[in-house]
């Protein structure tokens, strides 16, 4: 499926890469590119698009949804645009699955980390996009270089897990130490020690951080006590998903990440 999914890609890299260039552009004329996340979904409204195939394969629309909304958000953490980043995050959109359940594109697993075509596995489907780099020639003309792209990718993914949490606080859900369903994946934080600095350092330097709470109505000190029961619930889904791997509090670069603001 990667090289089906490569394949993929390389047929609407032309449209993705221009989209991000608007982004990079950072002028407000051209920088929302919202409109092609609905572009690429659409192919599976396409009359020669056979819907009624292996799962995998019927997915690959999601999966190209997954890897725009990933590479939109990254660039937007890469240049200083937190909130264009978010306001694609943010986007309704209609389900592939029940046209009349309506969610923001972050809470829809597909789009996420979890696409069919990978086996829903949300392990195989970050490992995928974090080696992008590698693959695709265009990516250098987007993003400096590898640790520039896994930084901002990081970078976005751990701006959705703070968002996350507002949004279960916001709900008026308590958030548990014994553990939590997330709907954006944490499988940013396998990334090395480096990229995890870096990511943290995009974030802070984006005068639009708080807003990730606050157009909530959630505090920044309702989000600081809530961080440590957060904090642990990463770590018991990654011990769940990553059995073979350890995660301490040591190793978690935004522990204290509040403090900072």
């Amino acid at each position: 499926m990667v090289a089906a999914v490569d394949k993929a890609i390389n047929i609407v890299s032309p449209l993705i890469s221009m989209a991000l260039v608007g982004v990079k552009s950072c002028n407000e004329k051209f920088n929302n590119q919202k409109i092609l996340l609905d572009d690429l979904r659409d192919i599976r409204d396409r009359e020669e698009w056979n819907r009624a195939g292996y799962t995998a394969w019927v997915g690959i629309p999601d999966v190209l949804g997954y890897v725009y909304q990933s590479l939109h958000g990254s660039l937007g953490l890469n240049t200083d645009q937190l909130t264009v980043s978010m306001d694609l995050a943010q986007m309704k959109i209609r389900s592939a699955f029940n046209s009349e359940v309506v969610m923001s594109v972050w809470k829809h697993s597909e789009f996420v980390g979890w696409s069919e075509s990978f086996g829903g596995k949300c392990t195989d489907n970050w490992k995928y996009l974090a080696a992008a780099y590698e693959r695709w020639e265009w990516l250098a003309l987007i993003f400096e270089d590898e640790i520039t792209y896994r930084s901002s990718l990081t970078a976005y993914y751990l701006a959705l897990h703070i968002h996350e949490l507002a949004f279960e606080m916001a709900s008026g859900r308590e958030v548990s130490s014994s553990g939590h369903h997330f709907s954006v994946p944490v499988d940013f934080l396998t990334e090395e020690k480096e990229i995890k600095q870096r990511a943290i350092s995009l974030l802070l330097r984006n005068s639009a951080l708080p807003e990730l709470w606050t157009c909530l109505n959630v505090t920044q000190d309702q989000m600081k006590n809530s961080w440590g029961n957060w904090i642990r619930c990463c770590q018991i889904w990654l011990r769940q998903v990553y059995r073979d791997y350890w995660f301490g509090f040591d190793q978690m670069p935004h522990r204290n990440f509040f403090d900072a603001l």
